[in-house]
């Protein structure tokens, strides 16, 4: 049975503290429902970012869904460029890969790269006014976010530091990454921490893509990892990392003839398949031999 308690008394001019239910968030704060405006959408692959964005935010609450959006003069016209509540940049009239070709061959870098610019360098003053609350509100999380390393276990430590080395020694291999200028053109390196559960593995591939104005298809090409922690003595500290071009997983066994690993062989188009090979010192210098 309701009681008074929870309800205002009439006249009294004391608000009930209660809350109508489905919504949340300090008092004061405007309690609306978050709507995905349809400017923000633009098409093609922006359009499936800002929706994956947004649907994200729902499952971990809409608490980081505030998105800024402002426009700016560009090109004799006025473009919309928004800050999701991640970070995330969307240049609604432009095709970044495009345009920064078109600065690669001595063009003037447009009004919205510039502000995409600014936005990494952390240039408040060089931002729209509509997007400066953007950067205080990602600066304000990032201060939250920082963590003294020595505060972590030293298991976190080694995984961060594996995870950060072995990303790199990968980018440094020779496997073919995506040369596509209008469309795609990315080559994104993942390195996951096997906690002892998965053994060490890599993948490589490709997804197809498209330009915003959807006439030209390019690729985007990715190689995953999968390695223990322990792969920084095991391989890296023998300077095993990288033999011939490429990535080494782990050691599998070791002899008077040489040591046969787990490495990560390039396949078909962008395909990275992890496959047994010998490493085989020549004097000082490990060369690579694929076993069949």
């Amino acid at each position: 049975m309701a009681t008074s308690r929870n309800r205002p008394r009439a006249g009294s001019g004391k608000p009930s503290d209660r809350r109508p239910k489905g919504r949340s968030g300090p008092a004061g704060a405007k309690n609306e429902k978050t709507v995905l405006p349809q400017a923000w959408l633009g098409d093609g692959m922006e359009r499936q970012m800002v929706i994956s964005l947004y649907l994200s935010s729902v499952r971990n609450g809409g608490g980081e869904m505030t998105t800024y959006s402002a426009r700016v003069r560009c090109s004799g016209q006025l473009h919309a460029i928004s800050i999701t509540g991640r970070g995330a940049v969307i240049l609604h009239a432009h095709n970044l890969k495009s345009e920064r070709t078109m600065v690669a061959l001595g063009g003037e870098p447009c009004r919205c790269l510039q502000v995409l610019e600014a936005w990494r360098a952390r240039d408040r003053k060089s931002l729209p006014e509509g997007l400066r609350p953007a950067l205080d509100a990602t600066t304000r999380r990032e201060k939250k976010k920082r963590v003294d390393p020595l505060s972590l276990p030293l298991r976190d430590r080694l995984t961060k530091k594996m995870q950060e080395i072995a990303r790199s020694n990968i980018l440094s291999a020779n496997y073919r990454r995506s040369q596509s200028t209008w469309a795609g053109g990315d080559h994104v390196v993942l390195v996951y921490p096997d906690r002892g559960i998965l053994p060490a593995s890599i993948s490589g591939g490709s997804d197809r893509v498209w330009s915003n104005n959807g006439k030209w298809s390019g690729n985007n090409s990715y190689i995953h990892a999968t390695l223990s922690p322990l792969w920084l003595i095991r391989v890296y500290k023998r300077g095993l990392a990288v033999v011939d071009g490429s990535f080494v997983l782990d050691i599998i066994t070791q002899d008077d003839k040489g040591i046969t690993v787990l490495a990560g062989k390039q396949g078909r188009g962008f395909e990275v398949n992890p496959a047994q090979a010998r490493v085989i010192f020549d004097g000082d210098t490990p060369r690579l031999r694929w076993v069949k």
